[in-house]
């Protein structure tokens, strides 16, 4: 489900708060950011980032639970790395968000803020 398929010139998500939906959200090609508190509180069943976000900032998706990450496998600046349901940067190896039963990658090399907020991370 696009949420924000009527908006063709949206280029930067704001807030998006308390949202609850066991489907699939995939944002517009024209969005770009995605800003501190949009997904403030969210249940996602599913989030896509397209190629053409450039710029997630720290805690976008702060207190959500996601249950699962997928990004487009052309975006030059994040990916989600098999089996981890997570956002992580391409340029330093941070960890952006970490989804619901998500997995800390081996690769991070920083935990970015909020990235962890509501995760139950257990030692394996």
């Amino acid at each position: 489900m696009n949420f924000f398929q009527h908006f063709q010139n949206l280029q930067l998500i704001q807030y998006y708060s308390e949202l609850k939906t066991d489907y699939q959200i995939v944002l517009s090609d024209t969005i770009q950011t995605i800003e501190h508190g949009t997904f403030d509180g969210c249940n996602i069943g599913e989030i896509h980032i397209s190629k053409y976000v450039r710029y997630i900032e720290p805690g976008a998706f702060r207190d959500s639970e996601v249950g699962r990450f997928t990004i487009d496998a052309e975006n030059p600046y994040y990916h989600s790395p098999a089996n981890s349901n997570c956002i992580m940067a391409k340029h330093n190896a941070e960890l952006i968000a970490l989804g619901t039963n998500g997995n800390i990658p081996k690769a991070v090399k920083q935990i970015g803020t909020f990235s962890i907020w509501v995760s139950k991370l257990s030692e394996s």
